[in-house]
């Protein structure tokens, strides 16, 4: 026995083979990259040289990621909100977030002299409001609740979350959208919804040519009125020149822009209304840098119109809120991490939203919902509830 156990023969193992994973190398349109990634091929590119002195690994395993393959977990993770957090940690997720977040002076920052004279232009030719630098508001992202000061995380619509503060400026792609209007009154409404005063004045404006035009060609007002009109909207979205996001979601918006690097910048440097006014709305105080609007407007002094214009110009900061969170699900779903870990998360997630409008990222579709339920049987029993309870059961689950 003992013989055959000194001259037993060497097991021979199977060679291992590893399943290589590149994206970049499969025979993606840039389309389905974005669908899965949220950013096209030249953009992983650029922000994988970016990137590439943090993240490259000094080693030769052949096992070892790639600075591609890493930045592409992490955007996987960013755009789906998938929460395969040891995956993301073994793979080097961690690291790219690190890296984004070191560079975030690089992508957001304050603008200066020049930069703001651009954005005073653009803000004034979306909606006429002048001296605009920026919109501010602030916007829950939703977190799990913490182990250590629970409490102060749960916001006033009783979820926990961060409350993330951001201004914008007037940069994005011009989205516009041409609609079909079938009589002036539909005109007007959908342009008091869907766009700013500066169009709903031209388009009363239209309305006294139209009765004008009619009388003086004598032909019937109706039938112009029953025309078709096409109304072009126009909708800005910004880019973000400051993200404060290290407050919990009891924080009220006032003390967060109180107490924020831009608050205290401007309470402190501010030398007067040549340097440009905030907007925000009514939940921050009015101050000589910040305009907020008229709780009760009174009627013949501007403010009714000073209302609407503020309302359409700050909308762009709602707008980029929604494109960010549409680009990026894990914003919009719930970020199940510790708060500091959420924190790096939203801010990377800010700067990649900056270099998408930098390169003209075009916005990602909706996923389209694959319908599998089964077809649904005619039913000829008793019309009441119980009936047709009975017809579920015995049908689908019996």
């Amino acid at each position: 026995m003992a013989v055959n156990v000194l001259f037993q023969p060497p097991v021979v193992r199977r060679e291992r083979h590893f399943r290589g994973f590149d994206p970049l190398e499969r025979e993606f349109s840039d389309e389905e990259l974005r669908q899965r990634y949220r950013f096209g091929r030249e953009t992983i590119g650029c922000l994988s040289d970016l990137m590439r002195g943090d993240l490259e690994r000094g080693t030769n395993k052949e096992t070892a990621l790639s600075v591609e393959q890493q930045v592409m977990i992490a955007l996987r993770f960013y755009g789906s909100g998938s929460h395969l957090q040891v995956v993301g940690d073994t793979m080097g997720f961690d690291r790219v977030t690190d890296s984004l977040v070191a560079m975030k002076d690089d992508f957001i920052s304050w603008p200066d002299n020049q930069r703001k004279n651009m954005i005073r232009a653009g803000f004034y030719e979306k909606a006429g409001f002048p001296n605009v630098v920026g919109c501010i508001d602030g916007t829950h992202i939703r977190i799990t609740g913490p182990s250590i000061d629970e409490p102060a995380f749960v916001n006033r619509k009783g979820f926990h979350s961060m409350n993330v503060q951001a201004i914008c400026d007037h940069e994005g792609n011009l989205k516009h959208c041409i609609i079909p209007i079938l009589c002036l009154q539909h005109a007007l409404c959908a342009s008091f919804f869907l766009t700013s005063s500066f169009v709903l004045d031209h388009i009363y404006m239209a309305g006294f040519l139209l009765n004008w035009f009619s009388a003086y060609m004598k032909i019937d007002i109706m039938e112009l009125l029953f025309s078709t009109f096409l109304i072009i909207i126009f909708l800005f979205k910004g880019r973000f020149t400051n993200i404060s996001a290290r407050w919990p979601g009891s924080a009220h918006d006032s003390h967060v822009f109180r107490t924020s690097a831009i608050g205290q910048h401007l309470e402190n440097g501010y030398r007067g209304i040549g340097q440009g006014v905030l907007l925000g709305d009514s939940g921050y105080p009015c101050r000589q840098f910040l305009l907020t609007p008229y709780r009760q407007p009174a009627a013949g002094r501007g403010q009714a119109r000073f209302n609407r214009r503020h309302c359409s110009t700050r909308s762009t900061i709602e707008r980029t809120f929604g494109i960010w969170k549409k680009r990026f699900h894990i914003l919009g779903s719930e970020i199940r991490m510790k708060p500091d870990k959420a924190c790096r998360i939203i801010i990377a997630c800010g700067i990649l939203h900056n270099i998408a409008i930098m390169r003209n990222e075009r916005e990602v579709a909706e996923e389209q919902l694959i319908d599998n339920q089964p077809q649904m049987p005619p039913y000829n029993g008793p019309q009441d509830g119980k009936g047709i309870r009975d017809h579920f059961a015995t049908t689908f689950f019996a």
